[in-house]
């Protein structure tokens, strides 16, 4: 059966200095709906047939009060939906494309609803300036059509890369010049460095604090766990002993004197007691230690038996392993 036919309407109420507006539609061919009838989940408004001039009688008001609402934000699924109709990326591309903008603090995720950062924002107006062309959602529907003309060999490798990287290169020149560079924070803090002033940064990975001799100076400074007082002494100095976490984040008792005083808590279990026998030669950094064989992950060393008090350590030449 055919269709139903349908009309966008306008309609104009005046009255009292007053004019009303209504927006829908109106049926002018009922179609397959005379037997069927309307969709009960329609949500078209379907205004009556009126003619101009005609009288009608107020029947109520409702007063309400609407406020501008923006647009909702896209749900993970509702970008993958995207790139599909856009013919973007592959399927076996679109978690991982979802996951490098989290990955990058482009955008933060809140019950699969994705919402951009501020270096989001401020990456995709540069990327939109400065390369609009790679920011069109047809160069990549063109791309796997180039790969896949290559495939059939209407086209060339060379003949595709050539005609990209010619004004791609130009693109990466002008943004390098004319791109402003990124807000400075500067610090009352020192660069150890350099002696110049820290300055506080902001990089895909986030925030970071950093020499702003920049790039004559590449201090960045690394934010240590502060270390916490066990309320006990050291047995070799006196002085508090801390806790503190090493590379791994196992955590360890030592001393607060370090690198004066390298006591370590436990490390007297780990001691060792070699006999006399087993002395390979004097310690050159200790009086009273003797270098021994010992093992550790990377194979055999020549260390004191003074440890830990004593670190020395020698490698041991292989025509005498």
């Amino acid at each position: 059966m055919p269709a139903k036919k349908e009309e966008a309407t306008v309609l104009k109420f005046e009255g009292n200095g007053l004019t009303f507006k209504a927006d829908g539609v109106v049926t002018i061919f009922d179609g397959y709906t005379r037997i069927y009838g309307n969709d009960a989940d329609d949500k078209t408004k379907l205004l009556p047939v009126v003619n101009k001039g005609e009288t009608f009688v107020l029947e109520n008001v409702v007063k309400e009060q609407h406020f501008t609402k923006p647009p909702a934000r896209y749900s993970e699924a509702k970008v993958v939906k995207l790139m599909e109709e856009a013919g973007i990326g592959r399927p076996s591309t679109y978690s991982s494309t979802i996951e490098t903008l989290q990955a990058r603090k482009y955008v933060t995720s809140a019950g699969g609803i994705l919402t951009p950062t501020p270096q989001g924002d401020l990456t995709i107006e540069n990327l939109e300036k400065y390369f609009p062309e790679l920011l069109d959602e047809k160069y990549t529907a063109q791309m796997e059509a180039n790969l896949d003309n290559i495939v059939d060999e209407t086209n060339t490798r060379l003949k595709i890369l050539s005609e990209f990287y010619g004004p791609f290169e130009k693109q990466v020149k002008d943004a390098y010049d004319s791109m402003p560079k990124p807000a400075v924070v500067l610090l009352d803090e020192v660069c150890p460095k350099c002696g110049g002033q820290l300055a506080q940064r902001e990089g895909k990975y986030g925030a970071f604090v950093a020499c702003s001799n920049f790039p004559k100076c590449d201090y960045v400074k690394k934010d240590k766990p502060a270390a916490v007082p066990t309320g006990e002494l050291c047995p070799q100095c006196h002085r508090p002993l801390v806790e503190r976490s090493d590379k791994k984040g196992r955590k360890f008792v030592a001393c607060s004197g370090f690198p004066k005083c390298r006591y370590i808590k436990g490390s007297e279990d780990h001691e060792s007691h070699h006999e006399e026998a087993e002395h390979v030669k004097k310690c050159p950094d200790c009086e009273d230690g003797w270098l021994v064989t010992k093992k550790g992950k990377y194979g055999t060393f020549l260390g004191c038996t003074n440890y830990p008090k004593c670190r020395h350590m020698e490698k041991i030449a292989k025509e005498n392993k």
